[in-house]
């Protein structure tokens, strides 16, 4: 879903994270995108990184996206963009569904929702497992010490190049309640995909797996023209790397590796965010004054490599902790058909410091169904706990001078909508300061920086279209530094220059339509041209649903640039060749 929306790309990482690029700006542990569950935060505290796998599909109404930062309303993390994943919670329903495809896939869902005059309960659980995944190819890789100049015990090199089997699973659930003025949400999740650990080194793939508990409660009252809410959360989540050769031996100048792993120690007690906050919305002539005040404790406990029998052989980073304190103060007034919205966010990190965050739009309708916006705004990231403290030899090294990130984009943008047309052109600036990126480390590996200050342009386009029993879609990016390296920009050569999206829905009768879909990037780093076609048959009957799908028609070979490592790799693969998907459910 999210890479139907022009600006955005959603691509694999050489760790086996998915990684979300919003208007060229990235990083393989979506350090720069702040992810929401019905408005709440549920990012991993020590890195960054986001549950994409976390939440059951059948349980999602909408999707929003915020293209550029969002740091006034929701603070840190949010300098290349927001997600904020809506629930369904409005439907008496009981539905499951069950989907499987030419790779193995096996994916059971279940919905169940129920509301009444008092509130609403919505529950749901899902669980997948690719039973065999599809074999990525990666050409070229490095060998680290010890294994660097040393054999395999059959006297062969260590290889450079070779296949890994790519593969996800995970299982989630999510659970809230509306109790009158109450509202609560419950979420867990674990995920696992594959990738070649810290170091893109083929003989060492790696398991990476994330899991959660989000446990949110809010409250509101209504005080005239005075709303009040209070709300308090507490997310736990954290991440573990089971790597194959990563213990080695050396003897005679054969080197043979052993399983090993990367962990926390005691994650569900020490890995957390802990928030907590308040704000007023006041009702006052034309528009709205919104104050608020929030806090939130964010930590990391111990690091540690360790073998295959949980013997600690090292500390990669220490307890961590760090407080973010925050005011925020926004207006939003009509005069007319103009609409007017300013406001900022005054922070105090303990580990960046100091900061304000401005914003301020205006709207202009120019008839009921159009209208041009203009739009400054402002992101402010401190580092994550591990991009400070991080320390894995020959593969990642943190940095505790590490300074807040900050983004400042202007938009304009003209919007058309009307029941049956939707077109969106637009386009943006942006200036970046002290983005954080990884540079080459002296003692091998990387290292967290902050680069140079750089510009970026860029224009999009999003129309969408009902004629009759056809919907199409169109969407598509032009961003003007993307596909070369560009001084002081250490990341745009990894942006294409160009991205469409197209796609016709086709309703065929009562009960059957037929979908197709194209996606398509221009060339980056030493990636080429690619695109991929998609082609969905969809059927109901009463309480039966049934959809037939095929995936990269073509039968292409995806691959991305190697964001993360400096071009050590010049490609990795992103997603299996054609795939054929067969999902049945069923609504009681």
């Amino acid at each position: 879903a999210l890479a139907l929306i022009p600006g955005v790309i959603i691509q694999d990482t050489t760790v086996g994270t998915t990684s979300i690029m919003i208007r060229g700006l990235s990083e393989q542990f979506n350090q720069k995108v702040l992810f929401l569950v019905e408005g709440i935060p549920n990012w991993i505290s020590s890195h960054g990184d986001i549950p994409l796998l976390g939440i059951p599909i059948d349980a999602i109404e909408s999707i929003e996206v915020i293209r550029g930062p969002g740091s006034v309303l929701y603070g840190t993390n949010a300098t290349a963009g927001v997600i904020n994943v809506v629930l369904k919670k409005d439907k008496n329903q009981l539905m499951a569904s069950f989907k499987t495809d030419s790779l193995g896939t096996l994916n059971p869902s279940t919905y169940w929702s129920n509301k009444d005059d008092n509130g609403y309960t919505f529950t749901s659980a899902s669980f997948q497992k690719q039973m065999l995944g599809y074999s990525g190819y990666f050409p070229t890789t490095v060998v680290n010490p010890p294994f660097r100049g040393t054999k395999q015990s059959d006297g062969t090199d260590w290889p450079t190049s070779g296949n890994l089997t790519k593969k996800e699973e995970f299982s989630n659930f999510v659970m809230g309640r509306k109790i009158g003025n109450w509202n609560f949400l419950a979420q867990y999740y674990v995920q696992a995909q594959n990738g070649l650990g810290g170091a893109p080194v083929i003989f060492q793939p790696n398991t990476l797996t994330y899991q959660g508990l989000l446990l949110h409660t809010d409250y509101s009252k209504d005080f005239g023209e005075m709303t009040l809410n209070t709300y308090m959360d507490h997310s736990i989540g954290f991440m573990d790397f089971s790597y194959s050769n990563f213990v080695p031996t050396t003897s005679g100048g054969v080197t043979t590796g052993a399983s090993g792993y990367q962990r926390y120690l005691d994650p569900w007690l020490n890995n957390f965010r802990n928030r907590h906050g308040v704000n007023a919305t006041y009702k006052v002539g034309n528009g709205f004054l919104l104050f608020g005040i929030e806090n939130e404790w964010r930590h990391s406990g111990l690091f540690v490599k360790a073998d295959t029998s949980s013997n600690v052989l090292g500390i990669t980073s220490p307890i961590l902790g760090v407080v973010e304190t925050s005011l925020v103060a926004q207006a939003d007034w009509n005069f007319g058909n103009l609409r007017a919205i300013g406001g900022g966010r005054f922070l105090n990190n303990t580990q960046a410091g100091f900061h304000f965050s401005p914003k301020a739009s205006l709207i202009y309708s120019l008839d009921h169904d159009s209208s041009i916006k203009l739009l400054f705004s402002e992101g402010f990231n401190s580092p994550v706990l591990s991009q400070t403290n991080l320390m894995v030899p020959f593969v990642i090294h943190g940095n505790t001078n590490l300074n807040a990130e900050i983004v400042r984009v202007l938009d304009i943008a003209y919007t058309f909508a009307t029941n049956e047309t939707i077109f969106v052109a637009g386009g943006y600036s942006t200036w970046v300061s002290n983005l954080i990126d990884r540079s080459p480390y002296a003692g091998g590996g990387l290292q967290y920086v902050n680069s140079e200050g750089f510009s970026r342009k860029g224009l999009e386009v999003d129309f969408q279209k009902i004629l009759g029993d056809f919907k199409l879609i169109m969407g598509g990016t032009y961003n003007a530094e993307g596909g070369v390296l560009q001084s002081g920009d250490p990341f745009s050569r990894y942006v294409p220059r160009f991205t469409l999206v197209s796609g016709l829905r086709y309703r065929l009768s009562t009960t059957q339509t037929l979908s197709f879909l194209e996606k398509a990037w221009s060339d980056r780093s030493s990636v080429p041209t690619q695109g991929t076609l998609g082609i969905t048959y969809s059927y109901t009957y009463k309480n039966f649903g049934l959809t037939a799908g095929i995936d990269n028609l073509f039968d292409q070979i995806l691959t991305v640039p190697d964001i993360n490592n400096g071009g050590v790799i010049p490609a990795i693969p992103n997603g299996p060749g054609r795939n054929v998907s067969l999902q049945v459910s069923y609504t009681f």
